[in-house]
């Protein structure tokens, strides 16, 4: 057996697999590795890239076992951890692919590529602190990564650390080497944070800084559908805030109003008998029954704001400090006349955005 044209021939047949692979097509790639691996069954690179083409293929069962024995033929090297972990990841085992991405780095602590990997798994699968903390260390060693950059921006938002995801956005923007795609996904991250500001200040300055990188990211590459769909909704949602509409509140009926006014009158002259009465006993009966008269003046304004969805009455500093102790409850039940009311306040444009029902659900992992 000639082994020297033997392995000529393997070392062929994987390289042609590599340039199908990097071409999109998968399949092809696959019989070349698995052609391969009829020549030596024990080849680590066959191995491994037959399994990362299985997985790609959908038929992620059937790369496990030659994933698992990449790592037996190459124990040392960090590659088959990582492709391990992204064929367990495909059948839904997370513990045992956060297992082989750990194992990985433990081979090569100071691989950024890796640090990042871990760090993409930590955050779809909600724990953004720890990425963090993975994300910090890959910057330390390359701090020009820009999709480090953008994970580190979107773990911070997923903890709601909006000024730290700021810096972070704003330092990918500034990269000259980052591909559109990272662009289109900051400015996805920009849209998300628009869409949790309540107020329309912030709000529309928010859509324009994402507007102008989803452009940037157009400009690039306007071959990404992902970008060109996001900066139509992006546009659209400047235009739609740039003029927001003006609730009207509806006529109120003439007997309605009659008998508040009715009830108002009769409430104001009783509380002002009892306290006329209670003042010619003593003078500290006079200063309890004026404490009484002010608390139930306070709880009538505060029913009839719950009535009419209207908190106007209350300062705006007292109005903001609720909102945010209520992570926005008083601002989403105010009517949207004193939503607008309130962000003409100096003090808007530092409402802590409240939770939204949809705005940060992560994206799934290609």
């Amino acid at each position: 057996m000639n082994f020297k044209a033997e392995n000529k021939r393997i070392a062929g047949l994987i390289k042609a697999g590599l340039e199908k692979l990097e071409l999109g097509d998968v399949g092809a790639a696959f019989l070349d590795f698995e052609s391969a691996l009829l020549f030596d069954d024990e080849n680590f690179a066959a191995n491994s890239l037959a399994a990362i083409c299985l997985t790609r293929l959908d038929r992620a069962a059937e790369a496990e076992p030659l994933a698992l024995k990449a790592i037996a033929l190459a124990p040392g090297l960090a590659i088959p951890h990582l492709i391990a972990a992204e064929v367990l990841a495909s059948i839904n085992r997370h513990a045992e692919a956060e297992f082989q991405l750990f194992e990985a780095i433990s081979k090569e602590p100071y691989n950024v590529v890796l640090r990042i990997e871990l760090a993409w798994f930590l955050i779809l699968a909600e724990r953004p602190r720890e990425a963090c903390d993975h994300l910090a260390r890959a910057l330390e060693v390359s701090p020009n990564e820009p999709k480090g950059r953008l994970l580190l921006a979107l773990a911070l938002a997923q903890q709601r650390h909006w000024i730290e995801a700021e810096d972070e956005i704003k330092s990918l923007s500034k990269l000259e080497k980052v591909d559109a795609g990272m662009l289109a996904l900051a400015g996805w991250l920009r849209m998300i944070r628009a869409h949790d500001l309540q107020f329309t200040g912030p709000k529309l300055e928010e859509y324009k800084r994402a507007e102008e990188l989803l452009k940037r990211a157009n400009l690039i590459d306007p071959s990404i559908d992902f970008a060109r769909e996001l900066l139509a909704a992006c546009s659209e949602a400047v235009e739609r805030v740039s003029k927001p509409s003006v609730a009207k509140a509806p006529p109120t009926r003439r007997l309605r109003a009659a008998l508040i006014a009715l009830v108002v009158v009769i409430y104001v002259v009783t509380l002002w008998v009892g306290f006329l009465w209670v003042a010619d006993r003593n003078f500290s009966a006079a200063m309890l029954g004026l404490l009484g008269v002010l608390a139930l003046y306070v709880v009538l304004l505060v029913v009839a704001g719950f009535l009419r969805r209207d908190f106007s009455f209350l300062p705006s500093p007292l109005f903001m400090f609720i909102d945010r102790t209520t992570n926005g409850w008083l601002t989403r039940w105010s009517s949207s006349v004193v939503t607008e009311l309130f962000a003409r306040a100096p003090a808007s444009a530092e409402l802590t955005p409240a939770q939204t029902h949809a705005g940060g659900t992560v994206p799934k992992q290609s």
